[in-house]
């Protein structure tokens, strides 16, 4: 089980309601995942000092948004830099299989 952190980014659009503070109107920031147990991220998050009603759940994958500093501590913690997208491409599996079966389609 490893914990990941992906590139820091600014979103330039509005942050979800009590978290402008952090997030949204260009402020930097990334995502945190874990290939294992969830449990595991929440007890690293908890370190970190995040709390569980920041996690989020449904999206392609479950994770909490992490300012700059709070990556810088993660990365510190032994997070592991990845890209988000080429990870979600070698582990989700719609996208795995995607992925897949256009390489097939190229070979053929």
């Amino acid at each position: 089980m490893a914990i990941f952190v992906d590139r820091l980014v600014a979103y330039a659009g509005p942050a979800k309601p009590g978290a402008g503070h952090c997030f949204g109107n260009g402020k930097r920031s990334c995502h945190m995942w874990t290939d294992g147990d969830p449990e595991e991220l929440h007890a690293f998050a908890a370190r970190l000092g995040l709390i569980r009603a920041w996690f989020q759940h449904g999206h392609v994958v479950d994770h909490y948004d992490l300012t700059a500093s709070k990556r810088a501590l993660a990365l510190k913690m032994g997070a592991v830099p990845t890209d988000l997208k080429e990870w979600l491409k070698q582990n989700h599996p719609r996208l795995k299989a995607r992925a897949t079966a256009t390489h097939t389609r190229e070979e053929g």
